[in-house]
């Protein structure tokens, strides 16, 4: 859902940072820190960091999904 988003890559990152945790939102934080790289390569980076890390891509979105839809209240 983020990944495919129409949204600049620096609120890619914040909504990652703020929708991840545990392991997963210490590797987004650490790749926020990153300093040089353009929003849009570190995104990539990360996403690419995460599937690495976790696998699963579909099931990240998913659980990604389900928590911001806790937070907006979605049906």
């Amino acid at each position: 859902m983020v990944r495919d988003a129409d949204i600049a890559p620096e609120q890619k990152l914040n909504y990652l940072g703020s929708f991840t945790s545990a392991n997963p939102q210490q590797l987004v934080d650490n790749y926020r820190k990153r300093q040089g790289d353009s929003p849009a390569n570190t995104i990539a980076d990360l996403w690419a960091e995460l599937q690495r890390r976790l696998g699963n891509t579909a099931a990240l979105t998913r659980v990604l999904i389900e928590r911001l839809c806790t937070v907006i209240y979605c049906s």
